[in-house]
């Protein structure tokens, strides 16, 4: 009888699928202890672990469930270790807690005990899978730049939410490749077409290789991750990592942290195979064809997991599988499932093979590996299913089939409670302004407190005075009269504070009814705050200053005879160069305005300076250049092309003042051209990418609108030349109009680069790329993640994630150390406290050997680029 088909089931993202076994496993579990009272925890633990096999027999490729089961094994093992240790004190001392292999008796501890504890960080743990998409997407949403050219691989929800959110901040251009036999690339494109801020295009995955050389970043998913950094993924992206790596493009792998998975790679690994009728037309008797569904990706391929917990390099994912799994339950064993679970397991699993040995001619390595492993388990000789670390193999076989297990031990994390005794105690520090601020004091009162110095944050080789927190306290609350006093002080202060905020307002608000008054008023505080904001450099001294002040008077003179010029021949071409002087000159004002604004000093408000006002003035000298300047001198020779107006004449004087006006710009384009010249070679740039980048956009605004002034008197001069030539004022009016697109050209410019500017662009990749190579000259650096580098105004910013080699920096801090003194400390090690006393003095000494590595590395950085400012270097 034929059976009718079932409706499709709706698809669950893999955290929806962990946290449906989560939530089955713990109604499960406290079944099971309404049920059994006497049920201890290596019940509930064998019970778990028999989900987990039921789990890997439904779907063998499948490691979401079996580490939700993992997770949950732990939560259980935790629990009854914390329970035994903390009654019976199972281990003993510091030496023990790390080398001991004595096994754990949970039969010992009942299940009733464990109920809360267990049943809060189930809740706790559904809790983070829940969340885990959204942590997913805004840590890898950070590692997308604008205008970035990032390619995937079909379609990956995960993947998709990144792009999503990375698209509401910055515009950037996304490669979708399909490949078979899934072809999930045209949805994949059909999402990101919704987002207008991504430029979204389909492509096939041989085409990748031609497309790799323009990309910046390769963006992907996987089914599975394994232990040592392997994947298993979409068909096609071994192929795509192979071309990433060979145009050395980095290759991020977006991954919740409940698809790492402790096995190791693989080629004969559990995979699925399909149908080939899915990619081949007919049917090819002669021809043996395997259809996977997914690649098994070995490792070295991939720069960065991308997980709801942050970035993980592939050498820390058994960092993370030892936090998140416990060692014995890194394999789950075929022979621990219960009677209805095994039947279950060995159906599917000889329906896979089956089904592998009919649609294919010859069955695939994992379909017989697949199959001896079903042998195995109906003769009750149960193998490792889906073993974190493969099983060896049986005497005889010679080590080398699918079961070949590497001698690999995982040192389990300790959870004990270390007891310290009064001699140990932590320190915090606190800057002088930050302690009369908090604490209320005055800068008398810290003169009788012990100081401390550090490392400065601004200069190499200045250090900052500090105070122990605990003192400042301590004083804080003598003087006060007790912490309940100072706390009521704080109060009234603010409140004192907010009062004198709202009468500034309502005095603002009355003086702004009396004109007279206000004026005054207000001219004497813009004097006050003048005196107070003054600039560490002036205008004059500025060498870009000067180039704008000089332009500023040679285009007020210009205007001015320009103007008089025009008036005598009532030139098109010369009306338009007046408008042209006439709005350089204005809009140079304004920069030299922004100019004077932008040398200001950093303070609280803006601690990265005001640097940024130099391109909010050019923007709007390049909008001013448009309306001011292209607009009238398009109307005029428009008006002179329509015949509304007279041609020019008495040419004579007005040939004359553009040869001088010709000289007086070309001197401030050179002027500019220069100081332009000597910036991107102190830079190493070229002379275009400087005026591109916009790194000095004073200096470009002056230089385009005095190479638009030069352009513009040469195209003047010609029209009116032809005009007395040919007796016609069609010459003399095109001049006008080709001097308006001079001036719609440069306004476009300036306003394009500085847009780009105040939104943060990024320095020129050869530039950050040699950032790099300075940091990771340094021995101590064992790797450089997620360096961006943007322009700030005329400086760059610096942001890295440094990965730190821990044997290096011991060695460099052993390097201030006597060898004999060490081994002296180490033999009079009696008891524990001494112990924990010897390496945490030590501990701490090596923090600061972190802290003057570090500062190396900045002072490196900027001694070979004085344009980095702030460096910002993280730790990962």
């Amino acid at each position: 009888m034929q059976q009718q088909q079932q409706p499709a089931a709706k698809e669950l993202h893999s955290n929806q699928l962990a946290m449906q076994v989560v939530r089955r496993l713990s109604k499960r579990l406290q079944k099971r202890q309404q049920a059994e009272s006497g049920a201890t925890a290596a019940d509930l633990i064998q019970m778990v672990r028999r989900e987990a096999v039921a789990c890997a027999g439904r779907d063998p490729v499948d490691a979401v469930s079996q580490n939700a089961c993992r997770r949950v094994l732990k939560i259980l093992r935790e629990e009854a270790v914390h329970s035994l240790g903390a009654s019976a004190q199972l281990l003993s001392s510091l030496q023990n807690n790390l080398f001991s292999e004595r096994p754990i008796d949970y039969s010992q501890v009942k299940a009733d005990s464990l109920r809360d504890a267990v049943s809060a960080a189930i809740k706790e743990l559904l809790l983070e899978l829940e969340t885990s998409l959204d942590d997913l997407r805004s840590h890898g949403a950070a590692h997308i730049g604008e205008n970035e050219v990032v390619l995937t691989l079909g379609y990956s929800h995960s993947v998709a939410r990144v792009l999503q959110t990375a698209a509401a901040t910055r515009k950037f251009q996304v490669i979708v490749c399909d490949s078979g036999p899934n072809f999930s690339g045209s949805r994949m494109l059909q999402l990101l077409k919704t987002v207008p801020q991504i430029d979204a295009s389909l492509i096939t995955d041989a085409h990748a290789f031609a497309v790799m050389s323009r990309v910046h970043r390769c963006l992907l998913s996987a089914q599975t991750v394994f232990a040592d950094g392997g994947l298993r993924a979409e068909c096609g992206t071994h192929g795509l990592l192979l071309a990433a790596k060979r145009h050395s493009v980095p290759v991020l792998v977006c991954t919740p942290a409940h698809k790492l998975a402790p096995a190791y790679h693989s080629v004969e690994r559990a995979n699925v195979y399909l149908n080939p009728a899915c990619l081949l037309e007919e049917n090819l008797s002669f021809a043996e064809v395997h259809c996977p569904k997914y690649d098994l990706v070995p490792p070295g391929l991939v720069t960065l997991f991308v997980t709801n917990l942050g970035g993980l390099a592939p050498a820390h994912l058994h960092r993370c599988l030892a936090e998140q799994y416990h060692q014995d339950d890194y394999s789950i064993d075929a022979g621990e499932a219960d009677g209805d679970a095994k039947l279950e397991l060995c159906f599917l699993m000889s329906f896979t093979c089956r089904l592998c040995l009919l649609r294919q001619p010859l069955a695939p390595p994992a379909a017989a590996s697949m199959h001896r492993l079903l042998l195995s388990s109906l003769s009750g000789q149960p193998r490792r299913l889906l073993s974190g670390t493969p099983s060896s193999s049986e005497p005889g076989s010679g080590g080398g089939g699918v079961d070949a297990k590497p001698n690999v031990k995982v040192v389990p994390r300790i959870k004990t409670d270390i007891k310290y005794d009064g001699s140990v105690k932590s320190m915090h520090f606190i800057t002088p302004l930050r302690a009369m601020r908090e604490y209320v004091l005055e800068f008398s009162d810290l003169d009788k407190l012990t100081k401390y110095s550090s490392r400065s944050p601004y200069s190499h080789n200045v250090r900052i005075e500090l105070y122990n927190r605990a003192d400042i306290e301590a004083l804080a609350y003598a003087k006060h009269g007790g912490k309940d006093s100072l706390d009521r002080l704080r109060e009234r202060l603010s409140r004192q504070q907010l009062e004198e905020r709202t009468n500034l307002f309502n005095i603002k608000k009355a003086l702004k009814k009396l004109h007279g008054q206000s004026t005054m008023e207000q001219e004497r505080m813009e004097e006050y705050n003048a005196r107070l904001d003054r600039p560490s450099e002036s205008l004059v001294q500025s060498k870009a200053g000067r180039i704008v002040l000089t332009a500023v008077a040679i285009n007020a003179a210009n205007a001015g005879i320009k103007a008089v010029a025009w008036w005598f021949t009532g030139s098109h071409s010369m009306l338009g160069e007046t408008v042209h002087s006439l709005a350089d000159t204005l809009n140079q004002i304004i920069l030299a305005f922004g100019l004077h604004q932008s040398l200001q000093r950093p303070d609280e408000t803006h601690p990265y300076g005001y640097a940024p006002l130099r391109n909010v003035s050019s923007l709007i000298s390049g909008v001013g250049i448009f309306f001011c300047g292209a607009v009238v001198a398009w109307y005029e020779g428009m008006r002179g092309l329509s015949g509304a107006a007279d041609g020019p004449h008495n040419l004579y004087w007005a040939m004359v003042i553009m040869g001088g006006s010709l000289l007086s710009e070309g001197a401030t384009l050179i002027m500019a051209l220069r100081h332009a010249q000597q910036e991107a070679a102190r830079m190493n740039i070229s002379l275009r990418q400087f005026v591109v980048a916009g790194y000095d956009p004073s200096t470009n605004v002056v230089l385009m609108e005095d190479l638009a002034a030069v352009a513009g008197v040469t195209v003047a001069t010609v029209g009116m030349g032809l005009s007395a030539w040919t007796g016609h004022a069609y010459p003399d009016a095109a001049g006008a109009v080709v001097i308006g697109c001079l001036l719609a050209g440069v306004a476009g410019f300036i306003v394009r680069t500085n847009a780009q500017a105040l939104i943060g662009k990024s320095v020129p990749a050869q530039q950050r790329d040699a950032m790099l190579r300075v940091m990771e000259r340094h021995k101590v650096v064992r790797g450089v993640y997620d360096c961006k580098a943007t322009v700030l105004g005329t400086s760059v910013r610096l942001k890295a994630e440094v990965d730190i080699d821990g044997a290096v920096l011991t060695m460099r801090y052993l390097e201030t150390q006597q060898p004999g003194k060490l081994l002296q400390e180490i033999k009079a090690i009696e008891t524990e406290q001494q112990a924990l006393k010897f390496l945490m003095k030590h501990g701490e000494n090596i923090t600061n050997i972190l802290g003057a590595e570090i500062n190396e590395i900045e002072a490196s950085i900027k001694k070979e680029f004085p344009e980095v400012k702030h460096i910002d270097l993280e730790i990962n």
